[in-house]
């Protein structure tokens, strides 16, 4: 017998058949709903037709929140440079952070699904300066709330992956990527951070 899930609504969903909608009675279309192991999951990331813990579903940047001075490689979006899974260096986010200053940007998260808990991981690299690196700083933020940062470490002149362990996470549909570079003082020179890939690892 197929399981059928009645929304609120009246409308009839069935997880043999999750490319279906989640209606008013007016008719609009609200949510579109996805298979996620053996649950429905909604456009807004709530699961639906399961029991016990959250399937973890891991999210990635689908929006520009603030570009700052850095640009894409190619294309015009940010946040297109960061996405892909299994990550890419070949494509990037940079921008030029001048001596004693810091420079930021912050990108959207698409829907993800977790227990509460993260761990962000941004793959990250400075030119290599005469007198220092870049510092930096990543952080998961929930309606601009601190999730979870890194603290501040040096960057080296080749991509390594910079982690954050986060938690208290309530809401996955309301999640913001912010990353700093930081130039520290008396460098008496202007370096680039680059960026190539972020990933919001949920548990």
């Amino acid at each position: 017998m197929t399981k059928v899930l009645q929304l609120a609504s009246g409308k009839l969903v069935t997880a043999d058949n999750p490319d279906d909608y989640v209606y008013l009675t007016t008719g609009k279309v609200v949510e579109t709903l996805t298979q996620q192991n053996n649950a429905l999951q909604l456009s807004s990331g709530k699961l639906i037709g399961v029991t016990g813990p959250t399937p973890p579903v891991p999210g990635y940047p689908d929006s520009d929140v603030t570009v700052g001075v850095f640009s894409p490689s190619s294309g015009s979006l940010l946040w297109a440079m960061l996405d892909e899974e299994p990550y890419s260096d070949s494509d990037y986010v940079s921008g030029s952070v001048a001596d004693g200053t810091n420079e930021e940007f912050e990108v959207g998260i698409e829907n993800c699904a977790g227990n509460g808990t993260a761990t962000l991981r941004v793959r990250l690299k400075s030119d290599l300066g005469e007198f220092n690196n870049l510092d930096c700083l990543i952080r998961l933020e929930q309606g601009g709330v601190d999730k979870g940062n890194n603290g501040v470490e040096t960057l080296t002149a080749a991509y390594d992956e910079y982690t954050a362990s986060c938690s208290g996470i309530t809401d996955y549909t309301d999640l913001t990527v912010y990353v700093e570079f930081q130039s520290p003082e008396s460098t008496n020179e202007t370096l680039t951070g680059y960026c190539s890939w972020i990933k919001v690892d949920s548990a």
